[in-house]
């Protein structure tokens, strides 16, 4: 599974959940840290020239069979990609060539314990 910093809620859960029942291997960057489950509180003053605020608050966070807590933490891939500067302009991803390679060989892997 490919992550990058930008990576959070539902995909972190996810790219967690593989890296711990060993069913995938993550590639990329590290994860935005971003799970907690929040509820807004909106509110308002006034009747017709109404003044609106709220607050946002966390009711819930994701805690994995390990124990661990991945809010504003983060989840640290298997394997490191960060592109370069000069992959990005040539509109190359390394990443992707990784995951790739990463995929043909796991596969071939399981087809000759199959055999």
């Amino acid at each position: 599974m490919l992550v990058d910093s930008e990576s959070a809620s539902s995909s972190e859960i996810l790219a967690r959940h593989l890296q711990l029942s060993g069913r995938g291997v993550i590639i990329g960057d590290k994860t935005a840290g971003a799970v907690a489950v929040a509820r807004d509180f909106e509110q308002h003053v006034g009747n017709e020239a109404a003044v609106f605020y709220g607050a946002q608050t966390t009711i819930a966070h994701a805690v994995f069979p390990d124990g661990k807590d991945i809010e504003k933490i983060g989840i640290t891939p298997d394997l490191m990609c960060i592109p370069e500067a000069a992959d990005l302009v040539a509109k190359r991803d390394p990443c992707y060539g990784l995951a790739m390679t990463t995929l043909k060989a796991k596969l071939a892997a399981g087809n000759s314990v199959q055999k």
